[in-house]
């Protein structure tokens, strides 16, 4: 398609549907394919230039958007458009009950917002990291899940602040990572190798797939954990 950049965001449904979002110029626009294309069904304007990272609430009601250091929030309730400020370029979550806002610098340090008073007093988590960061994801709305560079997972209980790390020998490297909120499965890939699929209750990884021939821009994971979607930088499904 002429007029999409590769698009940066993808997602699963729980029936097999499937959803990219895209970033051209400072707007994002999002896409049906599955079971039944549509055109463009909608654009969002407000960032000038490029976007880094975008997220998607499950509920459809938050997206936000990065760019560089800003961050900017689009309300689908009440249409209100807020931006907020960081000190470093954050990878960002958002909790399934779309309360928390989870930003995560790349050498680890957390900070968690209440998206409902964003210049209120944030809760601020920091210990020693594993290696760089590379994505994270809420399971559910007390447990965030990290993914590093070098193959580790980590799970953090945010009530209690203890954590559990997650290895296997055969994950040397993480570069994307792929779950949604309540599934016990979790994928990720490691470009030279494979696509692991983990199983969060065990800690292990129960599935290997070969890496496809064409590098991935993106991975996702239906609820149930019946399909797993990726797309190459050649925009391919």
């Amino acid at each position: 398609l002429d007029c999409w950049v590769p698009p940066s965001h993808l997602r699963v449904g729980a029936e097999g549907s499937l959803h990219t979002l895209a970033v051209k110029k400072g707007a994002l626009y999002a896409r049906r394919w599955l079971p039944h294309p549509t055109g463009q069904y909608h654009a969002l304007e407000g960032h000038d230039g490029a976007i880094d990272e975008v997220a998607l609430s499950s509920s459809g009601r938050f997206l936000l958007a990065r760019k560089d250091k800003e961050l900017l929030i689009w309300d689908r309730r009440t249409l209100q458009q807020p931006r907020i400020t960081t000190d470093a370029k954050v990878l960002i979550a958002i909790s399934p009950d779309d309360r928390q806002l989870a930003l995560a610098a790349p050498r680890g340090d957390l900070v968690l917002a209440d998206l409902a008073a964003l210049q209120g007093n944030h809760r601020r988590f920091s210990g020693p990291s594993p290696g760089p960061l590379q994505a994270i994801a809420f399971l559910d709305g007390d447990r965030l899940l990290s993914a590093y560079t070098q193959g580790t997972l980590r799970i953090r209980n945010l009530s209690s602040d203890t954590e559990r790390t997650l290895r296997d020998p055969e994950v040397s490297r993480i570069q994307r990572m792929a779950t949604t909120p309540g599934s016990p499965w979790v994928a990720t890939e490691d470009p030279e190798r494979s696509i692991s699929l983990w199983d969060l209750r065990s800690g292990e990884v129960i599935h290997r797939l070969p890496t496809p021939p064409s590098r991935l821009r993106g991975l996702a994971l239906s609820p149930a954990g019946h399909y797993l979607a990726g797309i190459t930088h050649s925009n391919e499904i």
